[in-house]
């Protein structure tokens, strides 16, 4: 596993071949086809705009984000598959995932921790 340096103490890791692309094409039909896709509301600069992407999540507690609380969503199928694979590979466990969705380039996120 690579890790990247961001910059201000960000970093992601990256592993190239921690799933073939037949798998992650098949997994990412899944998820297109299963989630509840979303394009929340956001306060940027004390202004509300909608969030420049689509958003889906699934666990089993509420989850704080950008000031709004994320419900309860049970996981779907291939969410429920990903999130284990994840763990394993993490070695901790998952309580709640959220996926974003980039639909062209100008969808994005900025930086920021959850």
């Amino acid at each position: 596993m690579e890790r990247v340096d961001l910059g201000r103490g960000a970093w992601i890791a990256y592993e190239p071949a921690w799933m073939p692309a037949e798998e992650a094409d098949a997994l990412l039909a899944a998820l297109t086809a299963e989630l509840p896709w979303v394009q929340r509301p956001i306060v940027v600069a004390g202004r509300e705009i909608a969030q420049p992407r689509l958003m889906a999540w699934g666990g089993e507690v509420p989850y704080r984000n950008y000031g709004q609380t994320l419900e309860v969503v049970p996981m779907t199928p291939a969410l429920g598959a990903l999130t284990a694979r994840l763990s394993a590979a993490c070695g901790v466990p998952f309580n709640h995932v959220v996926v974003n969705r980039y639909r062209d380039g100008r969808d994005a996120i900025g930086r920021h921790a959850d």
